[in-house]
């Protein structure tokens, strides 16, 4: 179904952009016959940020995180993490894998990034102070 208020709207942005029809004259100067004014241009909006969104880096961050704790776990294809959270360059989160009597256990896990990757010895520092066994 088709709204006819968003039909008109997309047809006099499409004209303005192609330059038809004709622009408001200011007031004192009637448009003479035949006369074609120029269509006012579109303000080009610039982005307001580069880059990824924080909470997308947030996410990829934590996914990254989990990878690195996987060879450490029983059953590292079943684990997931929840609640990441960043302080500075540690993005910690709540890791969710399998336990030693079968069902998920909850260990908060941290990891430390600097330019979008893991740096390996800030890391195992960070988990052997959280009580991890890494070797």
């Amino acid at each position: 179904m088709h709204h006819p208020h968003l039909l008109t709207t997309a047809l006099m942005l499409s004209c303005l952009v192609a330059g038809v029809g004709h622009a408001a004259q200011p007031a004192g100067q009637p448009a003479g016959p035949g006369q074609n004014t120029p269509a006012p241009r579109l303000a080009q909006m610039a982005p307001s940020h580069t880059g990824p969104a924080p909470q997308a880096t947030l996410e990829t961050d934590a996914a990254q995180c989990l990878a690195w704790y996987r060879p450490w776990l029983r059953d590292p294809l079943g684990a997931y993490y929840a609640r990441p959270v960043r302080d500075q360059r540690v993005v910690s989160i709540d890791l969710y894998a399998t336990g030693e009597l079968g069902g998920f256990e909850i260990r908060r896990a941290s990891c430390e990034f600097e330019g979008g990757k893991i740096l390996e010895t800030g890391t195992r520092e960070l988990a052997r102070r959280a009580g991890w066994t890494v070797r």
